[in-house]
């Protein structure tokens, strides 16, 4: 019994220090860095949006993104919704390539809202979501709240 109280007083010191606490592990969320390759298509009837995003890892730690749940807002209104599952390898303090597939919401609206973007000499583009990832075995969800201005 003595034996699987100091186990789990062990493990539990490592993974508050090594993981949450940032004792070499996560301290900082992923960065986005670029979003490139954007190409449009069809997929299910559905217009869809495909692209390479570029994310960079800040921390001393590698991780595992497992599953990214996202909406895109053009101008706060919604025009797409990112769901994917993955199995990405993420490197300490790495740069990396995201390939996503984003599925067009709303493809009557998002008529009116591309029209409306033309005419605007600023537009705002915001995700909100979550990342699922893994470190030391692990499994976090990292909320996303990224803006672009775009020109």
């Amino acid at each position: 019994m003595r034996r699987a109280w100091i186990a789990l007083v062990v493990w539990s010191a490592w993974a508050s220090c090594g993981v949450l606490a940032g004792c070499g592990g996560w301290k900082e969320d992923l960065q986005f860095k670029d979003f490139k390759n954007i190409k449009f298509g069809e997929k299910d009837s559905n217009m869809s949006l495909t692209g390479d995003v570029v994310l960079y890892n800040p921390n001393n730690a590698s991780l595992t993104l497992r599953e990214a749940d996202l909406k895109a807002f053009m101008n706060e209104k919604e025009v797409a919704a990112i769901n994917q599952k993955m199995n990405v390898k993420v490197k300490a303090r790495s740069e990396f390539t995201l390939p996503v597939e984003i599925s067009l919401a709303n493809a009557d609206g998002l008529m009116g809202t591309l029209l409306n973007i033309l005419g605007q000499k600023s537009n705002t583009l915001k995700f909100v979501g979550f990342l699922k990832i893994k470190v030391h075995g692990v499994g976090m969800k990292i909320p996303i709240s990224h803006t672009e201005k775009l020109n």
